[in-house]
């Protein structure tokens, strides 16, 4: 495994910590080109993984940046919700410091030598919350107006992209489609809501789903480096 060498992952990964000040800047001017940015950002995790593992190019410097990388985006969009109140706060603070618990656990176990690979939980919340983040951006825009497709076209394919993916296939499919009912929950009764933001509310409920994630994919990290370390 090599250590400091610059490859397409490492790039790739450095290039989704650029277009966090990127991001910040357009969202508060447009906010469907904040959107795009933290969706071609949100991509760039998928792709970096994907290459490294495909080219055997794993390095201790991508191992390092790449979760580094995921909690500067993440946690700069959620702050950035709370500043345009669009999300309470005290839900970005759980997410943040479980993100933070979860990234000091994994450099100490670095620090020995030990990878900790990612619970299906843990990716199972990074695509609700990538979701649930577009949906709190667009709301209002003209994308609201198609709110419900988009929840629940964009649900079905990161979920079904990380179920081919997975060894675990049944599994995966279990967390799916529970998940996938939950959220087919929530879009149901956001049709029948007063409420016009439509995509605030299936965002509200995609980002509560990520935050019951959030809990107990940490939990089960937290379980598995005190069982390795």
């Amino acid at each position: 495994m090599n250590t400091l060498r610059l490859n397409l992952p490492t790039v790739l990964t450095l290039s989704r910590i650029l277009l966090v000040p990127v991001f910040i800047f357009f969202v508060y001017q447009h906010q469907i080109a904040g959107a795009l940015i933290f969706g071609i950002a949100s991509i760039t995790d998928y792709l970096d993984g994907y290459f490294a593992r495909h080219s055997g190019e794993i390095t201790k410097l991508g191992i390092i940046l790449d979760p580094l990388a995921d909690k500067f985006l993440v946690v700069s969009a959620l702050i950035v919700l709370v500043d345009m109140e669009r999300l309470p706060a005290w839900i970005a603070i759980v997410i943040i410091v479980r993100e933070f618990l979860v990234t000091g656990l994994r450099a100490v176990a670095l620090s020995k030598n030990v990878i900790i690979p990612a619970e299906i939980g843990g990716k199972m919340k990074t695509f609700t919350q990538i979701i649930a983040i577009l949906c709190l951006i667009l709301m209002g825009s003209i994308f609201d107006k198609m709110a419900i497709v988009f929840a629940v076209i964009a649900s079905f394919l990161f979920y079904a992209t990380y179920l081919i993916q997975q060894r675990y296939k049944r599994l995966a499919r279990k967390i799916t489609a529970i998940s996938l009912s939950i959220i087919a929950f929530g879009v149901i009764s956001a049709l029948f809501s007063p409420r016009i933001d439509s995509l605030y509310d299936a965002g509200f409920i995609l980002i509560s789903v990520a935050l019951m994630l959030s809990i107990i994919s940490g939990a089960q990290y937290t379980i598995s480096f005190w069982r390795k370390i």
